[in-house]
This record gives C-alpha cells, sequence and structure tokens, in this order.
C-alpha cells in the first residue's frame, strides 16, 4: 500500500532541495535591511518567536529551511534529510570559505540598510554554528530564546521517540535525531567529552528506554545554551536573550524588546496577533523520570540558575526550599547569632542580617591559632559581645559565661554554627531551657570526613533539638536530609563572602595592574590557591599537576602563587623544588582580608585542589573578583557554584593529569578565562551577604511557625555529653 504522506514529503523536500541547490548559482537577488538568526536548544519556543515575528509585515520568515543550508553548505544536513556523505553538528568561523559566503548571499539574501524587510531564520542546531553563521552574515542579529530544561527534556524525550516521519524512498526519520540516528551520531561524535557536556554523562549512541533518551535530552539542552552563551561575547550589541516563560507570560513587553532590537515599526495589529498565539507554558517536569542522571540535573540546575531560573528547582532540595517558604511564622523579635570568631565574612553576613532584623552577636573568641586575621574593628552595624580573648583563656565556667551572656540578650531566635562544638551544644541546651527556637547553621557534608555510625546516631539525637536549619548547598541541604532533618525546614544561603568588597578591590588592582604586581611581587601571569597549607588541602597534588603542565607549556607559561601558611609548607617548598617548579611557586603566606582583592584580580584562574572541604569560600570570594575557577569536585561549593564550561571546571582531586590539562587550558586561551572569569562574576552576584540575610530569616520564621521540640532522654544525655566538652 502506498503511502501518500510519504511520497509529497519526498516530492516536497526534492523541489525545495532543487530549487535551493539552483538559487546558488543564481545572482544575488534578495537584500534585507537586517538578518536576524532565531538561536536557542529545540522545544525552547523557537518556532512560537519565529512565528510571532512572522506576523509582523516587514518580516520575512524561514522556518529551518534545511534546504537552504544544504545549498551553502552539504556539511549542515545533520539529520540525513538529502542523503548526504559528511555531515556536522558544529561549525566554526574558519569554515565558512569565501564560496559558502557566496553562496549564503545568493541563496538567502544580503544585508542592506535601505532594504525595506527583514529576513528572520530559525534552525535550533545553529546554536552549534554561530561563529560560521557571523562569518557569513556580518552584520546578522541573533535571538536566543531559552527555557527551563525539564519543560524542554520532556518535549524532546516525547518527540525523539517517534519514528514515523516517512519520506519516501529513504529511511525512517526520527523526529528529533534524524534518518539513521545521523544526528545523534553527529552530536555524539562532535560534543562527547567537551566542555560543552556535563562531567560525567553516561550517553548512549543507541538510545531505548525514556531514561536514555531523558538522559541525551538534557544534554543536548546543557550543550545548546553553553554553545551559545560562550558565542555572546563576541557578538556585542548585536545579541539578545529572551526567556520563553516571559514571551507567554507577557507577548506584548518581550515583543517590544525584539522590535526595537531588530529595528521594526510598531505594528499594533500584528503585536495583537502574536499575542494570541501565545499559549499557557507547559510545567513538563513533573513528567521527567529518574532517567537523567543526578551530575546532569544538577549541572543543569545550575546553568538554568545562571539564567534566572530557581537554582536546583528540578531536584528535591529545591522543591523542598520552596514548600518551607511557605510553612512561615512571625517575624523574629530578636535574633542571636553565635560564631567561634568573627573573621570578615562572618562580619559581612551579620551586617547583612542586622539590615532586615535585629540581631545581637556573640564572638566564643577573639583569636585563635588557625586564622591570623587581625581583630576585626567594632562597627555600629549590630551590637556584638566577645566572651574570651583565645580559646586558651576560656577555662573553668565557660559554659556559665555563654549562658549568662544568652540570658542578658534574651533573643527569640538563636543560630548557631552547626552542633559539633561545645559552644553549640552549650547554647542549644540553654535555648531548650527557656523555650527559644534554634537554627542550625551549617555546611557540612557527607564527604567531609569517614562517618561513624556511632557518632551519626549522635548527631541524629542532637538535630531533634533544632527548629530550621539554614545550610550551604546542595550536599550540605542532602546530609542533614540523610541525617533525618526535615527537609521542609532547611533554608539554602548560608555560605556568603562580601561580593561587593572583593568587586571593588578588584577593579583597583586592575586599574593599577603594574603597581599592584610591585607591591605584592606578583608574577606576570599566574595560578593562584589560598587555603591553610595542610594536608587535606592537597597542595602537593596541585603542584604536581602544575608541573606537569610546565612541562609541555607553550611561550609565557603562568607561574604558581600559593597564599596561606600551616605546618605542610616546608615539605611543600621542597616539593616544589624536588619536581623542578621551585622557581615558578611563589608561597606567599597568609595575607589579611584587605590585601585579597588584588591576588585574585590579577590571576589568570583559581584553583581549589582539597581532597576534602565543606564549602570552600574561596571559589565564592575568587568568583568575585570575576576569576574562572577549577575546583575540586569534593568542594562543598562545587556543585552549586562551578558550572562546568561556563564558571569554571571541575576535578577529582587525585586526577593529575586532568587538572594539569585544565591549567593548560586556562593559559593557552586567555580569552577563554576572560570570558569564563566575566561569568563567574555575573553568576556570584546572586550568593552574596544578602542571600545569607533572606536565608536566616526565613529559617528564623519556619523555627518560629513550629511547636518547641522535646527531646528523648537519650537526647538530652547526649546533648549534655558533648555540651560539656
Amino acid at each position: 500500500m502506498i503511502d501518500t504522506r510519504a511520497v509529497l514529503r519526498a516530492l516536497k523536500w526534492d523541489t525545495r532541495h532543487s530549487i535551493a541547490q539552483a538559487r546558488r548559482h543564481m545572482p544575488v537577488s534578495r537584500r534585507w535591511r537586517n538578518i536576524v538568526f532565531i538561536v536557542g536548544c529545540g522545544r525552547s519556543g523557537t518556532t512560537l518567536l519565529g512565528e510571532m515575528l512572522a506576523d509582523h509585515p516587514e518580516v520575512h520568515y524561514l522556518n529551518e529551511p534545511r534546504d537552504r543550508w544544504s545549498a551553502v553548505d552539504p556539511l549542515t544536513d545533520d539529520i540525513d534529510l538529502f542523503d548526504t556523505p559528511r555531515r556536522k553538528l558544529c561549525l566554526r568561523g574558519e569554515d565558512a570559505s569565501d564560496d559558502r559566503v557566496r553562496r549564503f548571499e545568493r541563496v538567502f539574501g544580503v544585508s542592506d540598510p535601505h532594504a525595506r524587510r527583514t529576513l528572520v531564520e530559525k534552525l535550533p542546531q545553529n546554536c552549534f554554528r554561530i561563529p560560521w553563521l557571523r562569518r557569513l552574515a556580518p552584520r546578522a542579529k541573533f535571538i536566543h530564546i531559552v527555557r527551563d530544561w525539564p519543560g524542554v527534556v520532556a518535549s524532546i524525550t516525547k518527540l525523539s521517540r517517534d519514528e514515523s516521519y516517512a519520506i519516501a524512498g529513504r529511511p525512517l526519520l526520527n523526529r528529533w535525531w534524524g534518518s539513521r540516528y545521523s544526528k545523534l551520531d553527529c552530536f555524539l561524535d562532535e560534543l562527547r567529552g567537551s566542555p560543552l557536556i556535563p562531567d560525567d554523562a553516561d550517553l548512549t549512541s543507541i538510545p531505548v528506554s525514556a531514561a536514555e533518551f531523558e538522559q541525551l535530552a538534557a544534554c543536548e539542552w546543557y550543550a545548546s545554551v553553553l554553545a551559545v552563551r560562550d558565542a555572546r561575547a563576541d557578538l556585542g550589541d548585536d545579541y539578545l536573550e529572551v526567556r520563553y516563560e516571559d514571551l507567554v507570560a507577557e507577548p506584548r513587553h518581550v515583543l517590544a524588546r525584539i522590535h526595537d532590537f531588530i529595528a521594526l515599526a510598531d505594528d499594533e495589529a500584528s503585536v495583537k496577533r502574536a499575542a494570541r498565539r501565545v499559549r499557557r507554558a507547559e510545567d513538563a517536569g513533573a513528567h521527567l523520570s529518574s532517567g537523567v542522571d543526578e551530575s546532569i540535573r544538577e549541572a543543569c540546575d545550575a546553568l538554568a540558575a545562571s539564567l534566572g531560573y530557581d537554582a536546583a528547582h528540578a531536584g528535591s532540595a529545591g522543591r523542598a526550599e520552596r514548600k518551607a517558604a511557605g510553612a512561615r511564622g512571625p517575624k523574629p523579635r530578636r535574633v542571636g547569632i553565635l560564631f567561634e570568631r568573627f573573621g570578615p565574612y562572618h562580619h559581612a553576613r551579620t551586617r547583612a542580617a542586622a539590615a532586615v532584623m535585629p540581631v545581637e552577636a556573640i564572638e566564643i573568641f577573639r583569636r585563635d591559632a588557625t586564622y591570623a586575621w587581625d581583630p576585626l574593628a567594632r562597627h555600629d552595624d549590630y551590637p556584638a559581645r566577645t566572651l574570651f580573648d583565645d580559646p586558651g583563656s576560656a577555662h573553668g565556667h565557660r559554659r556559665q559565661a555563654l549562658w549568662k551572656a544568652l540570658d542578658e540578650i534574651s533573643p527569640d531566635v538563636l543560630a548557631l554554627p552547626g552542633w559539633g562544638h561545645w559552644y553549640s551544644n552549650a547554647a542549644l541546651s540553654w535555648a531548650l531551657a527557656n523555650g527559644v527556637r534554634v537554627v542550625a547553621m551549617s555546611e557540612t557534608t557527607r564527604a567531609d570526613r569517614d562517618r561513624a555510625a556511632p557518632r551519626e546516631l549522635s548527631k541524629k539525637a542532637i538535630l531533634t533539638g533544632f527548629d530550621a536549619a539554614l545550610v550551604g548547598g546542595t550536599p550540605q541541604w542532602r546530609y542533614l536530609a540523610e541525617l533525618g532533618f526535615p527537609t521542609d525546614r532547611i533554608v539554602l544561603g548560608y555560605d556568603a563572602v562580601d561580593n561587593d568588597h572583593f568587586g571593588r578591590g578588584t577593579q583597583e588592582a586592575r586599574r593599577a595592574d603594574g603597581e599592584a604586581r610591585d607591591r605584592y611581587r606578583l608574577p606576570a601571569r599566574y595560578f593562584l590557591t589560598s587555603c591553610r597549607l595542610i594536608r587535606r588541602k592537597n597542595v602537593a597534588g596541585l603542584l604536581r599537576a602544575f608541573a606537569m603542565y610546565r612541562q609541555r607549556a607553550k611561550s609565557a607559561p603562568c607561574d604558581l602563587v600559593v597564599l596561606g601558611d600551616g605546618p605542610e609548607r616546608g615539605a611543600l617548598q621542597d616539593l616544589a623544588l624536588e619536581i623542578g617548579v621551585g622557581d615558578s611557586v611563589h608561597f606567599m603566606g597568609f595575607r589579611q582580608y584587605p590585601d585579597l582583592p588584588a591576588f585574585y584580580a590579577l590571576a589568570t584562574a583559581f584553583v581549589l585542589p582539597s581532597l576534602t572541604e565543606p564549602w570552600g569560600l574561596v571559589v565564592n570570594e575568587a568568583m568575585a573578583c570575576g576569576v574562572p575557577v577549577l575546583a575540586s569536585e569534593t568542594a562543598g561549593c562545587a556543585r552549586d557554584l562551578v558550572v562546568p564550561g561556563q564558571t569554571g571546571w571541575r576535578f577529582a582531586p587525585e586526577d593529575t593529569p586532568r587538572l594539569a590539562a585544565l591549567l593548560s587550558t586556562f593559559a593557552e586561551q586567555p580569552q577563554l578565562a576572560k570570558r569564563m572569569g566575566h561569568a563567574a562574576g555575573r553568576f556570584i552576584q546572586d550568593w552574596g551577604p544578602a542571600r545569607f540575610a533572606s536565608g536566616l530569616e526565613r529559617a528564623c520564621e519556619i523555627a518560629l511557625a513550629r511547636p518547641r521540640p522535646q527531646l528523648s532522654l537519650g537526647a538530652r544525655l547526649v546533648l549534655q555529653a558533648v555540651g560539656m566538652r
């Protein structure tokens, strides 16, 4: 039986292909005031946006003109629509030869500011061809439409399982991955293992299950968005980014921006027609199965957050935090904030909290042996008191001194730094005795250290005394959930630094580059690490990777600057000499807070190589200075802050060759490092002290909304034993 539709499709595509092939030999006949490319991952609203623009009388719209692109370059036929022997998904500027430019002008037309109409073209694969398009049409404009990833993945998965698109005389065409999965072959061959694919992505070239199709779809969304964002720095004012969700919610407002961007005249009738095309956005995230690996989910969540979407929204941490937001109680009357010692970032956080609610701070020790910070000058931003000069002076009745201070402050909510120190548990005991709500502030993760069962049981007992928790990010949220803490009482936002301090310092250092380098004796180019020089910080591993990088470095290699001090310093200096990099590694000791921005600002990249790290605030600091980051995947901040290929890269701390290769990438591609540094600076702006303040306020309201917990006898005995250490 003849499939009439398959025959008609064959006739349609053969005819269009023949016409396009003929066009490339004809003189240029079409001139456009503007040429506009709509780019974006498929199923992100590219078609809707194209059709909305097509309603304007000045627009000529081409929807996925594969026949024309094949006439410009047969390599573009990634879905094998025209039985092309060789195909490519990604095309670079050097792929656009003069002959290809001439073909483009004949097939599509040329820009002419005196022309009356604008050409708008849409093809999702063009996400991976922007440098090539820029060479073909140097004056073109690009509109990047983005959509939150769960909806895109669900939609792609549905289409990619459809094998019914038949064209007479040709193999069945998968609706998404092309004839004989040709587009998938291009995708895997060209992108697998590249920075455009999330780390550890396990992709199959023969997908069968919905889970495998979802995995591929998530990686395509990630790669498409990242490819466009990587290219946008070279587009300047010719780039506009819009969100699908904004387009369907406020079509008139978004269309006005787009019309202005591509210089279309006001036309109310076309706006009305375009607005009628809008359908309510589908919330497809609920339709996702468990097919997308957690690491890929986290990478997509982080990239989505940089686009303005809710971070970790598709994961359990984000859902629980939103649920927690709906469980608020009354505003706190006074919040007591306790820290062992107030360093610069403790002060920044407490100052931000004092701007949104009444707080009073307690510092246990004015100084300690771990960090050589200068004592902070007291300000009037918030009331504070210090109990002891240093740990050696805290003899005798230290619990009584803390309880006396708490009696005098009389808070209705108490925010405590974790649960593992005597002062935290003494303060928790006081709160339980006085009916005061308690918020745990924690950056602890499961990976910090070996977790012995008895110790974990004691933690679970102690945690029953807390009403809410404020944690750093996703790994910290997960660990509390594993300990049995109710997830609807966990809020994100604990780990933050004073972004403004580092931003101001960066501007000053870069304005006076030479003066800053002379003052701090900094090399012309260098990588930076900053940490205590102890074994778990893995500076030895960094030195070995750095030596490997230097062995194969090209001209003008980077040095390595090491900030910090500790018992391993002598051994690390000896190691640097032993492996031949003694002259290019600079150990500069501990530096005070005002000096830090200059060290970050002038670095090529920052490296955090730790074997274990609860969070890693140095990553926040580096990003606030607009510096890209290489972070150990075991660092607590890595999953939330380090977006692979955008703000930096992650690596296994034992993988010396991988770290050496990443060092080489930044050293040999300074423009890439600069672009990623800018992205890091933008990303971290949402992770400043204001995030801590709003998170703590929300946690306090959650705590006040619930009845005071009653501890079991066992929990009280554990708490008493720990608090008396």
